[in-house]
């Protein structure tokens, strides 16, 4: 992943990976409240595919960690402003806490993605504390670390060939948004595709469908928090997803799990939040036009996205070839005019 006011460090491309035979996951206990049938079944294992294509996994400057790659495209955020709104963004703070600048403050961040699309259990992806750590000059090179070894380890369950040559699986970013004023300032922001390329494999030689697209079956975790500068970091997240695809006996929609519903994690066994808007092939993630900040605070948003392997539709179906999937968040700053804006983090 590249910010656009550094240069990432090249690493070495490693050795394609070998394909790796899946294994059957230990059952998972059955949770008390009654699943529909297809649930049931998807509980039984995760579909774990491998990883295809070759990448390098480094870490970049700027406090993101990702892996090389087209899988999960390019991932843009942008700020426009009012004239009279102040509002900054950045991804790593001079200190922890209210009213910390920014090492460089910027308008536009960009990143590349994750060459993969190994499939992997919500479970296996590090802790909130990992992916939603606060990122500061002080602490910079032990965050990247401790990322850098977390991201390593998730990728042994998508796959690791017998050189210890692996690949990431998920994606990670972090980034803030700083009212550099003492008046509250409202704003919008928005995460949607900008890029969807079908797998090369999506269909047969008859028209018939054989694999998946990529969107129906991706994660995307929001983390939005203010930095209070107490010592404490919430980890609020919400996490987004194609609303499913499968029904019940009578026609009723079934609701999409983030991953398995027997995990012993409350956030891996909840129900997703849909995707704001799927009438369009640039699909909203989300999309809240009522977001306050007030004077001199900090907020932090962190970004995960993972190809989940409970999501039944990629259940006996051709792992997907050649799809590729582009996002980019959008904010806007301006004058607040009201009180009934709102934040996820209140």
């Amino acid at each position: 992943m590249e910010e656009n006011q550094e240069q990432a460090p090249k690493e070495e491309q490693p050795s394609a990976p070998e394909e790796q035979t899946p294994q059957k996951p230990e059952a998972k206990p059955q949770i008390e409240t009654p699943t529909p049938s297809f649930v049931k079944a998807r509980k039984r294992k995760a579909i774990i595919w491998s990883i295809v294509g070759v990448g390098a996994a480094g870490v970049l400057t700027m406090g993101i960690i990702s892996f090389l790659g087209h899988n999960f495209g390019s991932f843009t955020v942008h700020l426009d402003r009012d004239p009279d709104v102040s509002l900054e963004m950045g991804t790593v703070l001079r200190d922890t806490g209210r009213g910390t600048g920014f090492q460089n403050a910027s308008t536009f961040l960009s990143a590349t993605g994750v060459v993969s699309n190994a499939t992997i259990p919500a479970d296996s992806l590090p802790s909130p504390d990992i992916l939603d750590s606060d990122i500061t000059i002080d602490n910079y090179d032990d965050v990247m670390s401790k990322k850098k070894q977390a991201a390593a380890k998730v990728a042994q369950v998508g796959n690791a060939d017998s050189a210890g040559n692996q690949e990431g699986v998920y994606f990670n970013y972090t980034f803030y948004l700083r009212n550099i004023s003492t008046e509250e300032v409202a704003y919008s922001i928005k995460m949607a595709a900008t890029a969807v390329t079908e797998p090369s494999n999506l269909y047969d030689a008859e028209g018939n469908v054989v694999s998946v697209p990529l969107e129906k079956f991706v994660r995307i975790r929001v983390y939005e928090n203010l930095c209070l500068g107490d010592g404490n970091i919430n980890h609020s997240q919400a996490t987004y997803a194609y609303p499913s695809s499968k029904s019940s006996a009578t026609g009723t929609p079934l609701p999409e799990y983030v991953s398995d519903p027997a995990s012993a994690n409350p956030e891996n066994r909840a129900v997703c939040t849909n995707f704001a808007d799927c009438s369009s092939t640039l699909f909203t993630v989300f999309d809240f036009s009522d977001r306050k900040l007030p004077g001199e605070a900090l907020i932090r948003y962190s970004i995960v996205m993972w190809f989940e392997g409970f999501d039944p539709d990629t259940d006996g179906v051709q792992t997907p070839a050649d799809g590729s999937l582009a996002f980019g968040v959008d904010i806007l700053g301006k004058k607040s005019r009201s009180s009934d804006a709102s934040s996820l983090s209140e």
